[in-house]
């Protein structure tokens, strides 16, 4: 099972990270959706 973790920030001063679980041979749009998540504006 392909699975991406993405690091999405802090809260309470601790790492926050958003998992990403696919189907079977779905590697390339994990990492597309990871990417894209990456790009999203960053909260402050």
């Amino acid at each position: 099972v392909p699975a991406l973790v993405v690091p999405a920030g802090q809260a309470q001063h601790l790492p926050v990270g958003v998992q990403i679980i696919g189907p079977q041979f779905s590697e390339a749009l994990l990492l597309r959706v990871g990417r894209m998540i990456e790009r999203l504006p960053k909260r402050s």
